[in-house]
């Protein structure tokens, strides 16, 4: 039998993909978690033949997760939807063991194209993130200086130009304090910024940001 685990914590977007993906006919059951805690229990009791992750990029847990499944089941196949285009995000999905990278923007042919390629063991990038990666320079100041940081300071720093504080980044990813500061001022270093707002203009600037989020991050910040 030929399994499928959808994990979302979007109940309206996994109903709408498991229809989309039974009705393919490209497997034969899938079961949905809403959370990774969830998707990790599941995965000790059965094994999968693919894994879609949609977890959102702002926090970067797919990294995380990505990392956790692959530590249970080396041959695991996953496939990561983000709505993250720009580099370093999708090569690095990659490079932390992904199958397929898949914008969310993508049609249901190229869902099921990246379902396909991930049950053959191949790899897969929607097209407009493959653009991307070819690209992998800015119109602004050539290559982009987020490449500079690693898995670990990009997630740092999306917490960060998401409004979160120092306190909330310790105690989502069980860093001290101290940690998380180290990392931030690390951050500011290597992309010559001073600060957050700095930062979240800079994210913004080569697209790592959405406008709306920006607005909604300098708000918590000034109230």
């Amino acid at each position: 039998m030929s399994r499928l685990l959808l994990v979302s914590e979007h109940s309206l977007v996994r109903a709408g993909m498991n229809r989309l993906i039974m009705d393919s006919g490209l497997v034969d059951s899938v079961k949905e978690a809403g959370n990774g805690t969830e998707a990790l229990s599941l995965l000790r009791q059965h094994r999968y033949d693919v894994v879609v992750l949609d977890l959102g990029s702002e926090h970067l847990s797919v990294f995380d997760m990505t990392k956790r499944i692959l530590a249970s089941d080396s041959e695991a196949r996953i496939l990561v939807l983000t709505n993250q285009f720009n580099e370093p995000f999708p090569s690095r999905i990659l490079q932390a063991g992904a199958t397929a990278c898949l914008s969310k923007r993508s049609s249901s042919n190229d869902l099921f194209s990246a379902i396909k390629a991930a049950k053959l063991g191949k790899r897969y990038i929607s097209t407009d993130l493959a653009q991307k990666m070819v690209e992998k320079v800015t119109p602004y100041k050539g290559a982009s200086p987020f490449m500079s940081l690693s898995n670990r300071e990009l997630q740092i720093m999306f917490m960060f130009v998401s409004g979160m504080k120092v306190n909330g980044i310790s105690e989502r990813l069980c860093l001290s304090p101290k940690t998380v500061s180290t990392y931030r001022y690390r951050i500011f270093d290597k992309l010559g910024v001073r600060g957050d707002v700095e930062m979240t203009h800079m994210a913004m600037r080569y697209g790592m940001l959405r406008e709306g989020k920006m607005s909604t991050t300098e708000h918590k910040r000034a109230s």
